[in-house]
């Protein structure tokens, strides 16, 4: 299902200028020589091989077994492949110490010819780790190739997350059993389809910067506690929705609101109803503001927020279903951050809104429940909509910027809690 948001394609970050590592000593140069030109041979030959201290060292290639044979796991799974041994090259940074692992790069050109490789990503290095991904198996004498990753697919669904991890650093094996062996039949390629397409999955991935500073500069700095109109979010007469916010704006993205209301698998959890209380006219306290905030995961694939339980439902077989590109995601253990029984009070609305008023149909309100949901927002919108609060200093209860609005009385702009006023007259 596509959301077709206007997501707004900001200008991506400038790639970092590469250095190179710092100039070795007569030794070192002469270790890192003889280095480069093992790995050339062994690059020759197919296999994997990592730098450990002083020499390169054999990396076993993940397989996974089947009925009659092991197969080798194609390159694009290697991240999904539990305890995969981690690649370095043998340089050293200005500290002495081993720079990051060196990144996995697939189908890209090396040399004016497609390859998967390892490289280097933080620094500049010819230290290039290849391997070949079309070579006979050598574990299985009957099998022509290696499965590539779309033909594997269905293994790593089927690959059953509660087999315990090894502590050896040989990789861990996904077998596929079967009572009796059974000639193997012809795999299904694996349907996965995104929430998002390709250019909004990859819009949403990319957040302004300026917006990311601007929020959390007015939470860590108190500016929005002294002045809650000095956030971009705030209403104002006559000023249209901020940009970043726009995705969630009937006005802006007519229907939007539709694919919100589609995902409230978890408005009726702690978390949901408090969620619910931000955004009406009943409240939340300070602390309860606090729990939702915190309860946050991000996705290192769509990069975008979530809830806990948002996070967990946007996964579909072990994978990140809000990109395109089949990518493996980790599942995060469940957590309670709520109490069962969330204490909120009622803010009276202004006169003319009667009583209870909700505005989860607002940008903020709908920005806050896809957060909770399989949808997730992008750092930006999460960034803006999780901060557009504010404390009454009359009722101390939090809710959002329309919600704070509505509840004032609309000629003297004082707070109208009747809850508080009838528990003082008592």
């Amino acid at each position: 299902m596509d959301s077709n948001r206007r997501y707004r394609l900001y200008p991506p970050p400038a790639m970092p200028v590469l250095q190179p590592p710092p100039a070795p000593s007569p030794q070192t140069r002469q270790l890192l020589k003889t280095a480069k030109e093992q790995l050339d041979f062994y690059n020759s030959t197919g296999v994997l091989f990592t730098w450990v201290r002083d020499n390169w060292e054999l990396v076993s290639r993940p397989t996974r077994k089947t009925v009659n044979s092991s197969i080798l796991v194609g390159a694009a799974s290697f991240p999904s492949v539990l305890n995969f041994s981690y690649h370095r090259c043998p340089h050293l940074n200005a500290y002495g110490h081993p720079y990051i692992p060196i990144e996995l790069n697939l189908g890209k050109k090396l040399n004016n010819i497609k390859k998967d490789f390892f490289k280097a990503g933080d620094h500049i290095c010819d230290f290039i780790v290849t391997f070949k991904d079309d070579e006979p198996n050598p574990l299985s004498p009957s099998s022509t190739s290696s499965l590539s990753s779309i033909d594997e697919v269905d293994s790593l669904v089927n690959w059953s997350p509660r087999v315990p991890a090894s502590t050896s650093t040989t990789p861990t094996t996904s077998p596929i059993s079967s009572p009796t062996p059974t000639p193997l039949r012809k795999k299904q390629a694996f349907i996965h389809t995104s929430r998002f397409s390709k250019l909004v999955s990859a819009a949403r991935a990319l957040s302004d910067i300026r917006v990311l500073n601007a929020c959390w500069d007015g939470v860590i700095t108190g500016q929005f506690d002294v002045n809650p109109s000095s956030h971009l979010a705030f209403p104002r007469p006559g000023a249209s929705t901020h940009h970043v916010l726009q995705p969630y704006d009937e006005a802006f993205n007519p229907g939007c609101l539709q694919h919100t209301f589609q995902e409230l698998q978890f408005l009726h959890t702690d978390l949901g109803q408090a969620l619910r209380a931000l955004n009406s006219t009943m409240g939340v306290t300070s602390d309860i503001l606090q729990e939702i905030i915190r309860d946050c995961t991000d996705c290192t694939v769509c990069k975008c927020r979530f809830s806990h339980d948002g996070f967990n439902h946007h996964i579909c077989g072990g994978f990140c279903w809000n990109r395109p590109e089949l990518t493996a995601v980790t599942p995060k253990p469940s957590v309670e951050c709520l109490p069962h029984e969330l204490a909120v009070q009622e803010l009276s609305p202004g006169k003319q809104l009667g009583t209870k008023v909700e505005f989860l149909e607002s940008p903020i309100g709908a920005a806050l429940l896809e957060w909770n949901s399989a949808l997730g927002v992008p750092l930006d919108i999460w960034a803006m909509a999780s901060t557009a609060t504010t404390e009454c200093k009359t009722c101390k209860l939090c809710c959002t910027f329309p919600v704070h609005m509505a509840h004032l009385h609309p000629t003297t702009g004082m707070c109208e809690d009747l809850v508080n006023e009838e528990a003082g007259s008592d």
